[in-house]
């Protein structure tokens, strides 16, 4: 018989078996905004009397208890970020001179032998994607560098993973005192989570399968749906399958964005509250209306296509926007840079700049195309900063959550869109990282499966700036079999150099850097294969020109590069990539 129990984190954590993440276990994927979230929560319960942090289900596989282990079935990402949390205040106790605590906080992380106080293994064993990493930061004795290399290995998609994590964690805690120290620590420590323990492999997964089908994170939208069906609002059932549906598995974080595009700031913890409190002025039933409003909306900018955007404008009866259909593709063309940045917190800002610019179209219709044409801006300087600061400088995701919060209760409260519009330009111009910040991430910038989309994307931009949506030509889209299919990602000093070339040893080690690449559809690439620079230049001024007519940077790479291309080397690959650096900062993705 299964019996679910609350079990407190300190208990958890001093169990002598070992967590296990299992090799059919997805990677850990949780980001900046996660960790956010999961750091405010633990924040608010660290202040007296605020009880303790709920933290949800985590179903354990006990079948190999024997063997010391424990399989994690669900609760992987959450157990993970804990010990990155407390990895970090392991840190913060070193830099405050806590001996003492940096070895009890180190027992919570690893096995210590007592007699000696070295590490005897680790607490957890991590999912693959982070593993070496992980275990190098879990020891006593780190100090706080990422490394490189581990044993000759490269792990730079690793500490991508866990850098900023733990950064965001070193950030906000880094003005703590000992005695803030203590009670945070006391926070995560008194946190609880039901634990459910399954003694048989097939059980833990049907039980697993039947929780997550549930939503049994989603505690705050139980509650409402609870509140709502008491109230009788008519066809709630339906209704509320819809704006679940609307969520695609994020109700939670839409819940949050619903409340925080009115009403500013929450943390998760009291969001229910907050919703509630918020609700008091409206009938359940207006409540509903509004919440089936804003997930169309969420679904919209998180999904839809150009097509599906105009289609919305139309819905919301949005002036200047429905009218004309072409006007949708630049809101499209953003929102699909934003979404292959995976920025979120634009979403309640978006939403209540939407209400904003309505309210004084409608009021106002001789302002007229001046007005959209501001709307429309408003995307792409999301879009810009959120490329120039997050997908380049990889600065921390939520880094401008509250002044989104802040802009989102502005601009309920304005009936001047244009003028809250260019106040929160301004705000975001001075958070922009500098030139030379992105200048220094953006030549780094390398061919890696990962890298793919961004590299595409990047291309993709700079080809059609400037161009009217009829002009441009599609290079970036976020389907990846499309990108496979029409355009790849052309080396122009070849990975594997032709025979008849004489290779090039200093070449070669920038070979995957963007000062070296080009992105050409299919046929093109193929053709250029792995001839000489030289020679790749000659056909495409030559016997492909009209396969590339249309695409404008390749022609000016072609004009500036064409002599260069005789002795194309490391120089020449760095130097254009400070040259695309310049252009992107200065022209594509300036605002």
């Amino acid at each position: 018989m299964i019996s679910p129990n609350s079990t407190k984190i300190e208990t958890l954590l001093s169990t002598s078996l070992r967590f296990v993440v299992p090799k059919y276990q997805r990677e850990y994927a949780w980001k900046e905004s996660h960790a956010g979230e999961f750091f405010e929560d633990v924040l608010d319960y660290s202040q007296p009397e605020a009880g303790n942090l709920f933290l949800g289900t985590v179903i354990f596989d006990i079948s190999e208890e024997k063997k010391n282990n424990l399989i994690i079935v669900d609760g992987q990402q959450r157990i993970t970020t804990i010990l990155l949390l407390l990895i970090a205040c392991r840190q913060l106790a070193k830099n405050l001179a806590l001996h003492e605590l940096v070895m009890l906080i180190q027992q919570e992380i690893a096995y210590v032998d007592n007699s000696t106080g070295k590490s005897l293994g680790f607490r957890l064993d991590s999912s693959k994607s982070i593993k070496e990493v992980l275990n190098f930061i879990s020891e006593k004795d780190w100090n706080g560098d990422f490394p490189a290399k581990i044993d000759k290995k490269r792990v730079k998609l690793q500490v991508a993973k866990l850098k900023p994590i733990y950064s965001y964690f070193m950030e906000q805690i880094s003005e703590f005192s000992q005695e803030q120290l203590s009670r945070f620590l006391n926070a995560i420590y008194q946190a609880y989570v039901v634990k459910i323990d399954i003694p048989n492999r097939l059980e833990a997964f049907s039980i697993f399968e039947r929780t997550n089908a549930r939503g049994v994170e989603l505690e705050v939208s139980d509650l409402l749906k609870n509140y709502l069906f008491k109230a009788e609002v008519t066809n709630l059932e339906e209704r509320w399958d819809q704006i679940v549906r609307n969520s695609d598995n994020t109700l939670l974080r839409m819940l949050k964005y619903f409340y925080v595009s009115k009403n500013g700031y929450v943390s998760k913890s009291q969001l229910y509250k907050k919703i509630k409190s918020y609700s008091d002025g409206l009938t359940p039933e207006e409540l509903v209306r509004k919440l089936e409003a804003f997930s169309d909306y969420y679904s919209v900018v998180r999904n839809a296509d150009a097509e599906g955007i105009h289609t919305f404008f139309l819905s919301i009866e949005c002036p200047g926007m429905g009218e004309k259909e072409y006007r949708a593709v630049p809101v499209y063309r953003a929102l699909e840079g934003l979404r292959l940045f995976n920025v979120t917190q634009i979403y309640p800002l978006l939403y209540a700049a939407l209400g904003c610019y309505i309210s004084e179209a409608a009021n106002n219709p001789a302002l007229g195309e001046g007005l959209s044409q501001k709307l429309i801006r408003l995307f792409e300087v999301l879009e810009h900063y959120h490329f120039i600061n997050n997908a380049i400088c990889q600065r921390i995701g939520n880094e401008v959550e509250k002044l989104y919060a802040e802009y989102c209760v502005k601009y309920s409260t304005s009936k001047q869109f244009a003028k809250t519009t260019e106040e929160f330009v301004k705000e975001l111009k001075d958070r922009r990282a500098s030139p030379a910040e992105f200048a220094s991430s953006f030549v780094e910038l390398s061919y890696a499966p990962e890298n793919i989309p961004v590299i595409v994307y990047i291309f993709d931009r700079i080809n059609n700036f400037g161009l009217k949506p009829g002009q441009t030509v599609s290079m970036y889209n976020p389907d990846k079999t499309y990108l496979r299919k029409n355009h790849n990602i052309e080396h122009f000093y070849p990975q594997t150099p032709d025979k008849s070339m004489k290779p090039d040893p200093e070449a070669l080690k920038v070979v995957d850097n963007i000062g070296n690449l080009l992105v050409l559809s299919l046929f093109v690439n193929s053709q250029l294969g792995n001839q000489s620079p030289e020679q790749k230049m000659s056909l495409l001024e030559n016997q492909l020109s009209q396969n590339i007519q249309n695409m404008r940077y390749v022609q000016n790479f072609i004009q500036e590069y064409g002599e260069e291309s005789k002795n194309w080397n490391k120089d020449t690959i760095e130097r254009r990539a400070e040259a695309i650096a310049k252009e992107a900062y200065i022209k594509v993705w300036n605002f």
